[in-house]
């Protein structure tokens, strides 16, 4: 049976700052004897940096997403030529204009880039040792890095051959080059995204540079589910649960608040950071950290991820440029969140294009055992109307305030 839409309100009483969440994470019980004191926030890049700054998700094999940064390049992904091909399905067309635009025309390209954005736009491609390919997708390359630059374990997100550094600046969001840390090398840098430290050109193929991460959310759920096969059992603590929503709202409301739309929000385009240097999915301690956002502009997401809105759009054949808002985020939120609670993908068992349950306002079914509280939260953030679902600061205020008052009451 699905939800019905009540219109409840959020109580969220008072504002929650900055100070207030790292607090109320910094003082929970973590799920792990060895969690760190310091939840990872600030991701130190090369040279390091002050921390007072702060495509398509199915076009990217899940190869990149079972990563062990101890293994040897040479060890790493054997079975990432099998999972590349299997994942060539999902893949989504790439722009390529390789007849228009030479090696010359890029690197003229790239240095206007330089010139209006600064240290984000890298000039020291030579530094940079391209390692293991660890995962592939329609438009662009995952590969492993060495360099000069840092001792960190870090990575290249790298775009074909003959894709068109012109048309890919159109998916770059505005918000992301507009809001560059000075303080911080040029890097992209947010408390619970992920970082990107800046772009350069790779045998005159354009790259983003990105920390490395042990993998996605959905295989961390995928692994935890065949360790503990229990029908109707609990995937994540509850505490461990309300980090992750918490550290999912906390990065999606930071990249809104830099006027960045996700449009693709789900488990497998939410990271995985441990400190752990022998990080155990099934009880290690780990933070969340939402990513690929850089290439969102005109994706419309994924499958029943997507708000009613905008699969109605697709439905009716609109323009697509502008079905994705704040709002359909918050949506696609609600649909992560039940991810995590279920293991499950939403509406898995529907045909990928017959949209009309969820447009005439099914949702799926949540767990009979959960805190009446949650069930109320992701009901508004799954709401037919979308000026009826809560922003992502008023989604932290309410996980704040409930998470308190469910601790409170277990103390007395």
């Amino acid at each position: 049976m699905a939800l019905s839409h009540k219109d409840d309100m959020l109580d969220t009483s008072a504002c929650t700052s900055q100070d207030t969440i790292l607090s109320t994470l910094s003082e929970l019980p973590s799920s792990s004897a060895s969690a760190p004191n310091t939840p990872d926030i600030f991701y130190t890049p090369p040279g390091g940096w002050s921390d007072s700054d702060g495509d398509d998700g199915e076009s990217i094999s899940r190869s990149f997403s079972v990563s062990d940064p101890s293994l040897p390049c040479s060890l790493l992904y054997s079975n990432t030529k099998a999972e590349i091909e299997a994942s060539k399905v999902h893949w989504t067309p790439s722009a390529m204009d390789d007849a228009l635009e030479t090696e010359a025309d890029r690197l003229e390209v790239f240095q206007s880039f330089r010139d209006k954005y600064g240290d984000f736009f890298m000039d020291y491609s030579d530094q940079f040792k391209m390692c293991e390919k660890i995962a592939e997708g329609g438009q662009a390359e995952i590969y492993v890095v060495e360099s000069s630059k840092s001792k960190e374990a870090s990575v290249v997100k790298l775009f074909k051959k003959g894709s068109s550094l012109r048309n890919l600046r159109l998916q770059w969001p505005e918000g992301m080059l507009q809001n560059l840390s000075s303080k911080n090398g040029g890097a992209y840098v947010n408390h619970y995204s992920s970082i990107i430290y800046g772009a350069l050109l790779l045998n005159g193929r354009f790259a983003f540079w990105m920390p490395r991460y042990w993998g996605d959310l959905r295989t961390l759920i995928d692994i935890k589910m065949q360790k503990n096969p229990i029908p109707n059992s609990s995937i994540f603590t509850e505490t461990r649960l309300f980090h992750s929503m918490l550290e999912i709202a906390d990065g999606m409301r930071d990249l809104h608040k830099d006027g960045i739309i996700h449009r693709d929000l789900k488990a497998s385009n939410v990271l995985i950071r441990s400190f752990e240097s022998k990080f155990d999915p099934v009880i290690g301690y780990f933070f969340c950290k939402v990513s690929d956002y850089e290439c969102s502009v005109g994706v419309v997401g994924t499958g029943f991820w997507r708000a009613p809105e905008i699969l109605s759009g697709l439905n009716n054949d609109d323009d697509h440029s502008n079905l994705c808002t704040k709002e359909s985020d918050v949506y696609s939120y609600g649909m992560t969140c039940y991810e995590m609670l279920t293991g499950n993908i939403p509406f898995a068992n529907s045909p990928r294009s017959d949209y009309d349950f969820v447009c005439q306002g099914g949702r799926p079914e949540l767990p009979k055992n959960i805190k009446p509280w949650l069930g109320r939260l992701l009901n508004r953030c799954w709401h037919q109307n979308p000026s009826k679902r809560p922003d992502f600061q008023r989604i932290i205020d309410y996980l704040c305030k409930h998470r308190k008052l469910d601790t409170h009451v277990q103390q007395t």
